[in-house]
């Protein structure tokens, strides 16, 4: 059935039927499809919430397993923590054992599926939700740090220009006393003030 989009109202009710592989494409399962198909022992199907109508298992004794097709399993396997892949992996699986105790006089396997298959879709959406927050919060540091870097880089560079400064200035005083050193030197001698500032330029 790979084009089916829907599975009518007792479409297979009372069918010899021992396994079903129903397509991912499928939307709706209408009520007591497989009603009464006493051989079914396994259904693999894709995960949509509502797509399984009231009673589409009713009567289905032997229904001991579902198996989810789609892409479910890669989600949970992109999950972040292995804690919530494992809770997903538990609660994906936790239909196989329930199937096997449920006594189907007194339970319609439909309703018990359609619990899981909503609690299943429940918690996939709040690992989704956790999933994302943990993800934004780690981009969140990662850009708090690439701006601290920032900082830090920038700080070193306003320190180095500050130590240029004042190697500029060391040097321009030193220059200055130097002169002023010599002027009083070679006036000390007895020449001009304006031979003795050519003489001390000559000696720089």
């Amino acid at each position: 059935m790979p084009n089916v989009l829907r599975i009518g109202l007792r479409a297979f009710q009372d069918c010899a039927v021992t396994e079903l592989d129903l397509p991912l494409g499928l939307e709706v399962v209408e009520g007591q499809a497989f009603g009464g198909c006493q051989s079914l022992t396994r259904v693999s199907m894709p995960l949509k919430g509502g797509m399984i109508q009231g009673g589409a298992f009713v009567g289905c004794s032997r229904l001991v397993r579902i198996d989810l097709i789609g892409g479910i399993h890669d989600f949970v396997s992109s999950l972040h923590l292995e804690e919530w892949r494992n809770t997903m992996k538990a609660e994906i699986s936790r239909i196989n054992e329930d199937l096997p105790l449920i006594n189907v006089g007194e339970v319609d396997k439909t309703r018990v599926i359609q619990e899981w298959m909503q609690s299943v879709l429940d918690r996939a959406e709040h690992y989704k939700g956790e999933h994302y927050a943990l993800l934004k919060e780690g981009m969140t540091i990662l850009e708090l740090a690439v701006w601290g870097a920032k900082i830090v880089e920038a700080e070193k560079e306003r320190d180095d220009n500050d130590d240029d400064k004042s190697t500029a200035a060391t040097s321009s005083v030193s220059l200055e006393e130097n002169l002023s050193e010599k002027l009083k030197i070679d006036n000390d001698d007895g020449d001009s003030d304006s031979s003795n500032v050519v003489k001390v330029l000559q000696t720089l």
